[in-house]
């Protein structure tokens, strides 16, 4: 199908990349399904993931600092994709192991799976304690003054997140 300027084209979700598009072979050969298969974590859901990490801890951070009741309202319940990411992983486990064939050809194609695809742990996208620590100190020393709502204005908070979203979060 082609789409039109202007119209909008659904890509494929992580979970159809492992359970369709053909055999491991075919994904093999594929020169262009194997690199979105090899981005898509790395370009999409990580950067996305230590973005929302990020978003809630300085929620946190900020309802700690200027005592305010209700921060965690604000905050994005993550459930819902933590429990997808899982469920990759676990399907992921379940193809590396669950493969038909002799050993030659399960080594073989547990080398595919490897190359493909890889978990995702969740634990290595959230903040660091150091950064979590050095941005509160800051936000702490600015108190209720001009300056911190200077800091907060216009594309301030936004830094505070991707400050805390730490290396490697190619967020913007």
């Amino acid at each position: 199908m082609r789409a039109f300027a202007g119209e909008y084209t659904e890509r494929k979700s992580p979970h159809s990349w492992i359970t369709q598009s053909g055999s491991l072979d075919a994904k093999e050969a594929s020169e262009e399904t194997t690199e979105e298969i090899k981005l898509m974590p790395e370009k999409l859901i990580k950067p996305a993931m230590r973005y929302l990490y990020a978003y809630n801890v300085l929620i946190d951070i900020l309802s700690r600092v200027y005592a305010f009741d209700g921060g965690k309202s604000l905050q994005i319940n993550l459930t819902v994709f933590e429990s997808k990411i899982e469920a990759f992983n676990n399907l992921l486990y379940m193809l590396f192991v669950d493969l038909y064939g002799d050993d030659k050809e399960k080594k073989r194609k547990r080398g595919i799976i490897r190359e493909l695809f890889s978990p995702i742990y969740v634990d290595e996208l959230k903040p660091k304690a150091e950064l979590i620590s050095k941005v509160e100190e800051n936000i702490r020393k600015l108190g209720l003054t001009q300056s911190a709502i200077e800091r907060f204005k216009g594309d301030g908070f936004e830094k505070l997140i991707i400050e805390l979203a730490g290396e490697g979060a190619n967020i913007l």
